[in-house]
């Protein structure tokens, strides 16, 4: 009994001087906040929870199965750039409108799909329908998005829209998203469980229900000693996103291939088309030897799944500007981006004799 006492004892003192030690240290807060990525999220919804308004741009809205959507039927102006949607949800400037006589394209992406910073005539969806009239391009696109909730949205759209294309569109950053339960707003995530995706954390409440979940959540968070175990169990069990600088690991590479494999699947089942994109952005615009952890993941799952993946970065590196937008695409940036995926598909402009047949009518590629 002497003996048990005298462990917890230790114990407790040991706690007590790990809790002291890191308060009194500055460099130990900032690293607690890397072990989780959720927090910062919280902390701007929490914020904007106690300004009694819930910022989402006018253009999005919570959603119980992918956190958030786009809010249909929206015209709005933010910050210079103007914004409208149809009565489906997507990024448009007319209603949608099923023609058997056009080949139905689903973009399906993140911010720089749907087109954060861009006007309504300056998304590479738009720019890609506007290059030919025999496509009928609808922009899923939705900012903040990562791999999961991409998938979770051509889940919902394939029987909607029956396409003959999909194409989905992803950066880096998004790969690592799949990896988060909060981000803009509450968010679902799936796991792994003998390679079977399963979706957990729906559905997705409203905000005041969000808030007491995270007050659940922190109620042993005045401890950072708590806080530095938690963290580090979650970066074991690979089930928090590491830092930018560190690589994700194989169990987060397995369930972002899955999803991947989920939505190539669906696109089979189909028959419709499947390309998979890269968008580089930032320096990778500029710096032919940066090495890019999405640009390396499409190389190496595209060979390894015989999937059609196309890579923009070398467009956008042999061209040589020194002018590209280095936050999300405007105009010329997303030229190039609808321009590659263009030629890439083979695409021609209609022929006056009538003869459409292209290779986007091809049987989408199958996986080994």
């Amino acid at each position: 009994m002497r003996t048990l006492r005298t462990v917890v004892v230790i114990g407790l003192v040991t706690v007590a001087l790990l809790e002291a030690g890191a308060r009194l240290v500055p460099s130990v807060a900032p690293r607690v906040a890397q072990l989780e990525p959720e927090r910062i999220w919280e902390d701007r919804f929490l914020d904007m929870m106690r300004s009694g308004h819930i910022d989402m741009a006018g253009v999005y809205q919570p959603h119980p199965t992918r956190g958030w959507s786009v809010v249909p039927n929206v015209h709005t102006v933010v910050d210079g750039f103007t914004y409208t949607t149809n009565e489906r949800g997507s990024r448009s400037l007319a209603a949608y409108r099923p023609d058997p006589t056009k080949r139905t394209v689903l973009a399906i992406g993140d911010s720089f799909t749907f087109g954060v910073e861009a006007n309504d005539t300056a998304t590479w969806p738009y720019l890609l329908q506007a290059r030919d009239p025999r496509l009928n391009v609808v922009n899923l696109g939705v900012g903040g998005y990562g791999i999961d909730q991409m998938d979770l949205t051509l889940r919902e759209a394939m029987a909607e829209y029956h396409p003959q294309l999909v194409i989905v569109a992803f950066i880096g950053d998004d790969l690592r998203r799949a990896l988060l339960s909060f981000r803009d707003y509450k968010k679902p995530r799936f796991v792994l469980a003998r390679n079977q995706l399963q979706l957990t954390d729906v559905p997705v409440g409203p905000p005041e229900t969000i808030v007491e979940e995270i007050a659940r959540s922190r109620r042993f968070d005045e401890s950072y000693t708590f806080r530095i175990v938690r963290g580090l169990t979650r970066r074991a069990l690979e089930t928090a996103a590491p830092p930018d600088d560190v690589p994700l690991g194989p169990g987060a590479m397995a369930l972002v291939t899955r999803l991947f494999d989920d939505m190539h699947d669906m696109a089979e089942r189909e028959h419709a088309r499947f390309l998979l994109t890269y968008l580089s952005h930032g320096d990778g615009l500029f710096d032919p030897s940066l090495v890019e952890e999405g640009e390396e993941f499409l190389r190496s799952y595209g060979t390894a799944h015989h999937v059609d993946t196309l890579d923009t970065r070398p467009v956008f590196l042999q061209q040589k500007r020194h002018d590209w937008v280095r936050r999300h695409f405007q105009a010329r940036e997303n030229g190039v981006v609808s321009d590659a995926i263009y030629e890439h598909l083979h695409l021609q402009r209609p022929a006056p004799t009538g003869d459409t047949t292209d290779a986007a009518a091809r049987p989408p590629h199958s996986r080994g």
